[in-house]
């Protein structure tokens, strides 16, 4: 068995090791010196360049739970295996809450009053008026959605799919999106990237929000209209926004993102994919295939996730 890995700034040899913590025999091969007729890859964003020259690959491991950036090169006849979850689910929570709670409490305010020795305590606001819309509740959405309910928040989630998730109000289809954009007022992406959500943040969708609602984006960049973002900060549309994905990475200095008062700005860093997680997870996926039998994670390609 031959296994060719690639994600850029990462140790191949650190990989290596880990991977043989579960797979003793386990060599992985650098992407770019492997001959052709590797059995399987393991990879984060692989250039192209890899499909090319390994045209016999019989599965692909995604380092990573989205898998947009492997999609447009990935062959259509070749099995993708997502991560599902491998400890992101907590980091993504944490970060929420995070954000969730500084916003709701004026974090920045206060630190810029500080800065000013201004004391100017701010109004309680009620968490009962502030309901939480998750967007995707898929693995890592409903821990998110879960998270902020124990904070005291009403939450609504909403997804593609008629699947309920326990002990959360979850909403499906144009219909279900539509009543939970016009009761929530802080709004959390999590939908994967497709040709359906691509935009989907935009003016159309603000529009239907409370006045005054909060944007929390850990998804992708490319959901998000930016234009229509700062209009809705401008008009107050929208109070404020924590931002962690963009569509350019890293995000250019020059960006207004930077400076713009009421945008948080995080290096995509709400999820960080953590090694012995994925590690151990990919092993046993590969396990399975190598076994003739069908792990979970395959990437349903007319869903593109």
């Amino acid at each position: 068995m031959r296994v060719v890995f690639y994600s850029e700034g990462d140790s191949r040899q650190i990989w290596e090791k880990a991977f043989q913590q579960y797979l003793p025999n386990l060599e992985l091969e650098d992407w770019e010196t492997a001959p052709a007729g590797a059995d399987y890859a393991i990879a984060w964003k692989p250039p192209v360049r890899l499909f090319e020259k390994q045209t016999s690959l019989k599965a692909m491991f995604a380092l990573g739970a989205g898998v947009d950036a492997l999609l447009p090169f990935c062959p259509p006849s070749l099995p993708l295996y997502r991560l599902e979850n491998s400890g992101m689910a907590e980091q993504m929570a944490d970060y929420v809450t995070r954000m969730l709670l500084d916003w709701f409490y004026y974090d920045a305010q206060y630190r810029q009053q500080q800065q000013k020795s201004i004391w100017h305590p701010h109004q309680l606001l009620n968490k009962q008026d502030w309901p939480v819309c998750v967007l995707g509740l898929g693995q890592l959405g409903a821990v998110v959605a879960k998270r902020c309910q124990t904070l005291g928040f009403p939450v609504i989630g909403w997804r593609n799919q008629n699947i309920p998730v326990d002990g959360i109000e979850t909403v499906y289809g144009q219909e279900g999106l539509t009543n939970a954009l016009s009761r929530c007022k802080v709004l959390v992406n999590l939908l994967p990237l497709t040709a359906d959500t691509e935009n989907i943040l935009s003016k159309a969708l603000f529009s239907q929000m409370p006045k005054g609602s909060y944007l929390i984006n850990i998804a992708r960049g490319a959901q998000l209209v930016e234009k229509d973002l700062l209009e809705a900060l401008e008009n107050g549309q929208l109070s404020g926004a924590a931002l962690d994905v963009f569509k350019t990475e890293p995000l250019p200095a020059s960006h207004i993102f930077w400076s713009h008062a009421k945008i948080r700005v995080t290096p995509h860093i709400a999820g960080i994919t953590p090694m012995q997680d994925s590690v151990a997870q990919i092993a046993a996926k590969l396990t399975l295939v190598l076994e003739g039998k069908s792990p979970s994670g395959l990437v349903d390609r007319t869903k593109g996730y």
